[in-house]
């Protein structure tokens, strides 16, 4: 007979659960409040040994928003600086709960909740799935694995509370759409989309993080709550506290702006020491209406909306230089709460968004992007005219970029067709990989060259552009075609001329300013 736990354990309130790493590389273990208070101090933390790469997001906007809940509850409105009194906010938010089974991985008495757990109606759970034993692909995450070459599946061998506590925030919290009667979460557009993180920042230091995005959620609260029909007061904000048989919905209108989901039934037992998780499908989403009814519209403090109404998303080609420029600086999205400019900003902030991209039964990568944005640009931030021209600069580049490419596929086209007489496909695919590389070079340097580039001259600009991407062409991706294109020697040297002059000839016109550049130049010299 396996032994059972009768009384609810590993209380995050109150016992060390969660480990975290120094800077120096020292390792502690925190209660929840301990961690906000280190994280409020401004404790150089650097990071969670137990959080894995892509659960990072999640367990940030769940440490925010659980802090910015418990901080406007209190009438004073002041931010905790100690263990004990976050200890206190966090209880705060559930007063009718004296042993804290809400803060409890694991509360022996199902019509209880426990952390990010909801009460279980019909007190059994002989229809739920499980046991899993760890908190991987196979059970409590965001990650579609088809197969063990993915990720292993069940692959902790012993998963401590701290993974527990990770799985179960970005399983709840960031879900998707994963088959029938598994609903994700409200704040992402559509239920193959993702909850993407985007805002400012002072730095990658988890303590920044923390301490530039709580402020700007206790300030836009009431006004994300009226902007989107919210109450401001009164609302649902842990969801984890309503019982959930899964064929009814809370309706999102009932709900805080900052409301921590739940997007799917799960609840832990311990037995023998050790952590079982039990989950089951559901007929309804937790909350409603659908996300793709809202298209993510839903007031998330971390994400932009386009000019549709509908959520910034990340899809399987990440955070390119041009989806990035244009959430950045505010092309067709308006901006994050977290993302605007604050008065008590350093000069240099960094810009970062992260997500993972989903496909139809399939993960398709975690993205992430930090991007440094110096004093000078950051004052063109504040001013919408001055943003709105550097905007421009950055879209004229984007095209001529494009033109380039364009000009490269031909000329790489008839380098791999080789002879004169040999009819070029323009079909052929084989050039992806130098295109691949030349959008990567161009990743690498735009947004760097572009704010190098922000103050000069229109003309100026233009010509500085048109070099460097020249450079990339003729400098780097070229010669590596030439010298790895699979053409047959007797044809190698006629279909490298050819081909050559294909594409000096299309960058002369694309790009007509690099090249007048270093004649003007030529001709000085001589």
């Amino acid at each position: 007979m396996t032994e059972q736990v009768e009384q609810p354990t590993r209380n995050l309130l109150t016992e060390p659960l969660l480990r975290m790493e120094w800077k120096d590389g020292g390792l502690v273990s925190r209660t929840l409040p301990g961690v906000l208070a280190d994280l409020e101090s401004g404790e150089p933390i650097g990071g969670f040994p137990g959080l894995q790469p892509h659960q990072w997001p999640a367990w940030h906007t769940f440490l925010v928003q659980v802090a910015a809940l418990a901080t406007l509850t209190d009438s004073e409105n002041l931010t905790p600086r100690t263990e004990g009194k976050w200890r206190d906010r966090l209880r705060a938010l559930t007063p009718e709960y004296p042993r804290d089974e809400p803060w409890c991985l694991f509360v022996p008495d199902l019509g209880q909740p426990a952390f990010m757990q909801p009460p279980v109606p019909e007190n059994s759970l002989t229809k739920f799935e499980g046991p899993y034993r760890a908190p991987d692909a196979s059970a409590l995450d965001v990650l579609v694995s088809a197969t063990d070459h993915d990720i292993k599946i069940q692959r902790q061998i012993r998963a401590e509370s701290d993974h527990w506590s990770f799985g179960l925030v970005t399983y709840q919290t960031h879900s998707g759409y994963s088959g029938p009667k598994n609903y994700g979460v409200i704040r992402m557009n559509g239920g193959y989309a993702t909850r993407p993180l985007v805002g400012l920042a002072w730095s990658q230091d988890w303590s920044d993080l923390f301490q530039r995005d709580l402020p700007v959620l206790r300030e836009k609260h009431d006004q994300l709550a009226k902007e989107h029909g919210l109450p401001v007061q009164g609302g649902w904000h842990l969801l984890w506290l309503a019982p959930w048989d899964g064929a009814t919905s809370i309706p999102w209108a009932d709900c805080d702006p900052y409301v921590i989901e739940v997007a799917r039934r799960v609840r832990l037992l311990e037995q023998s020491g050790k952590l079982h998780a039990y989950r089951r499908s559901t007929q309804a989403p937790r909350l409603s209406p659908k996300s793709d009814v809202l298209k993510g519209n839903v007031g998330d403090p971390w994400t932009p909306v386009n000019a549709e109404g509908q959520a910034a998303n990340v899809s399987a080609g990440g955070w390119s230089y041009d989806r990035t420029r244009q959430i950045l600086l505010g092309d067709g999205y308006n901006w994050s709460a977290c993302q605007h400019p604050r008065e008590d900003d350093p000069p240099e902030l960094t810009f970062y968004a992260a997500g993972l991209a989903r496909g139809q039964g399939k993960t398709e990568g975690f993205h992430e992007r930090w991007i440094r944005v110096p004093g000078h640009i950051t004052h063109r931030l504040f001013s919408p005219v001055r943003r709105q021209d550097l905007g421009e600069i950055a879209q004229e580049r984007v095209s001529r970029t494009a033109e380039v490419r364009k000009v490269l596929h031909r000329a790489l086209v008839i380098l791999l067709a080789s002879a004169p007489d040999h009819r070029p496909d323009f079909r052929d695919n084989r050039d992806r990989r130098w295109l691949d590389a030349f959008e990567a070079h161009v990743d690498t340097l735009f947004f760097g060259e572009l704010w190098a580039d922000a103050d000069k001259d229109r003309r100026i600009q233009r010509t500085s552009w048109a070099r460097v991407l020249c450079g990339i062409v003729e400098g780097k991706i070229w010669p590596e075609a030439e010298a790895e294109a699979p053409v047959a020697d007797a044809r190698r040297e006629r279909g490298q001329a050819r081909a050559w002059m294909v594409l000096r000839g299309g960058l002369k016109k694309v790009i007509p300013e690099a090249y007048e550049e270093r004649e003007e130049d030529h001709h000085a010299a001589g």
